[in-house]
């Protein structure tokens, strides 16, 4: 049987006051779970998502527009991202109903295009919108603001669709109305309203308590509960759990406000000093008589000087020029790496962000070009998800509804809407020769696609096929021969017989054309270039 020693309760005190402090509080594995003198500012409460966002939220959506207003830096990324995730033309439809499946595929996918088409010219409530517009302000406010709410309004009398667009302003959606939990009766979670947004059980939205006006513009604060399935809430989610989106500008926004007032400060400096300046000093200690500014006898005096005028000092007095010594000479670089660091918390290269192309090089530009790219591809598939599909899905149906649209009975709804296919604004190549080079040799290994290489520059594959063919034929009507050539397997070649072709083709060529065989055709029967059946 172990024998239990006695615990000295005065040697374990002094055992405990003569530990280092650092192995009590420092005792973490991970270093940044540390604490110490060095991060003692730095913060280590635990909130949920909605905890941070609903203290901090309509502070920093309220700084995000002001410096979307009043600062350089911060318009010139929204302008950027605007330009290169819509563009001018915004995302267009390809319907693609399959004609193994739909008789009259192409028929009825021209129809569909066209009945969009007619709606893209007026789809807000107030009429002064266009489809392109109102990718532009979603984008806008998903930037700027952090979140969207687009309302989908059924039964609009004023275009024959009888369907509009509304945008509601964030504000609308009262961040601080929250309701308790309610249950059922055997206890479990039915809904609650979070941030002005009625969740149920699932964390699914049900409805949104939006203010019936601005809530700086009208008194009344009245809320009306609209249910969830007539509005699109689109947001970047961040951490699980989040209810409501944050501006995209949140990190860089400080950084960006500090640097604004200390470029003003700099500025302001830098005039002063651009207006040269001189103090009179006297060795004697004799009174300046000369204009003595309000303030009476003993205030300090002035001189009134024009350009290039020269005046006379008295007797013992002497002029002492002050040089300010602004604008700073490391003004420039303490700049430029300030806002490299915004550029990182824009997810946008330094060199598009400020226009400043100075220290690049071709190798480095087309990196950053390409890396930003990916960033705009992710908002346009997050366009086309939360902001084209759904609105062409209640479209489909109100068009039906109204004769708008005639499909075949049979037809189901759901094929169509899944056959709708996006094609968001593309760029052209950085390096245009390199960059077709790699898309034609892709194509020929069958890694690739003439649909994937026109989607990149924003194109469909079969208009360009379409357009190509007519003007094809239009040069072989007109006797004008043209050179659109390519080669190797996989390859259109001569889309029309070169000038330079013998005019009495060899063994086996084309009747039609003029084209030689090409080893590599794997239908002997037709010809590779035109397409005619051989005799």
């Amino acid at each position: 049987m172990a024998i239990v020693e006695p615990i000295n309760l005065a040697e374990a005190r002094h055992a405990l006051a003569s530990t280092p402090r650092q192995m009590v509080v420092d005792g973490s594995s991970f270093k940044g779970g540390s604490m110490n003198r060095l991060n003692l500012d730095w913060a280590t409460r635990i909130l949920s998502a909605d905890q941070e966002i609903r203290s901090s939220l309509t502070a920093m959506r309220a700084r995000s527009r002001e410096l979307a207003n009043n600062n350089d830096y911060a318009a010139r990324f929204l302008n950027k991202v605007k330009e290169n995730v819509i563009g001018p033309n915004g995302i267009g439809l390809q319907m693609a109903l399959d004609s193994d499946l739909v008789p009259n595929a192409e028929k009825l996918n021209e129809t569909i295009e066209d009945a969009w088409d007619r709606f893209c010219e007026d789809p807000s409530v107030d009429g002064r919108m266009t489809f392109v517009d109102i990718l532009q302000l979603w984008l806008t406010s998903q930037l700027q603001d952090g979140e969207t709410f687009l309302r989908k309004v059924k039964g609009f009398p004023h275009n024959p669709f009888q369907f509009g667009l509304q945008f509601l302003d964030p504000d609308m959606v009262d961040v601080s109305y929250q309701t308790i939990q309610k249950t059922d009766v055997e206890g479990g979670v039915v809904s609650e309203v979070r941030m002005g947004i009625e969740l149920d059980e699932w964390r699914r939205p049900v409805a949104y308590y939006v203010f019936e006006g601005h809530p700086s513009e009208f008194a009344s604060r009245r809320r009306l509960r609209v249910p969830a399935e007539q509005i699109e809430h689109a947001f970047v989610f961040k951490r699980i759990n989040q209810t409501r989106g944050v501006p995209w500008m949140h990190s860089a926004m400080t950084r960006l406000n500090m640097l604004r007032g200390y470029e003003e400060a700099e500025l302001v400096a830098a005039r002063v000093a651009a207006c040269k300046m001189a103090v009179l000093t006297s060795k004697t200690g004799e009174d300046f008589k000369g204009k003595i500014i309000k303030g009476g006898k003993g205030g300090p005096a002035e001189v009134d000087v024009s350009p290039a005028s020269f005046w006379q000092v008295q007797e013992g007095q002497d002029v002492k020029p002050i040089d300010w010594n602004h604008p700073n000479s490391g003004f420039g670089d303490f700049v430029k790496a300030m806002l490299r660091g915004a550029a990182m918390g824009l997810n946008m290269s330094y060199s598009t962000l400020t226009g400043d192309l100075r220290e690049v090089n071709f190798s480095s530009l087309r990196q950053g070009v390409l890396d930003e790219r990916e960033g705009y591809r992710v908002l346009q598939t997050s366009a086309i998800s939360h902001c084209c599909k759904p609105v062409f899905k209640e479209w489909l149906v109100m068009a039906i509804t109204t004769g708008q649209l005639q499909l075949p009975a049979k037809l189901p709804l759901d094929m169509v809407a899944r056959a709708a296919q996006w094609t968001p604004r593309g760029w052209d190549w950085v390096d245009p020769k390199k960059d077709v080079d790699a898309d034609i040799e892709s194509v020929r290994a069958g890694m690739n696609t003439l649909k994937s290489v026109a989607a990149k520059r924003g194109r469909d594959w079969r208009e360009d096929i379409d357009q190509r063919a007519k003007e094809i034929q239009y040069a072989k009507e007109k006797g004008v021969p043209i050179d659109l050539t390519t080669s190797g397997a996989g390859g259109i070649q001569g889309d029309v017989a070169d000038e330079s072709a013998p005019s009495n083709p060899g063994a086996g060529a084309c009747t039609d054309c003029g084209a030689l065989p090409d080893g590599s055709a794997t239908n002997l029967r037709t010809c590779w270039s035109c397409g005619m059946e051989k005799e």
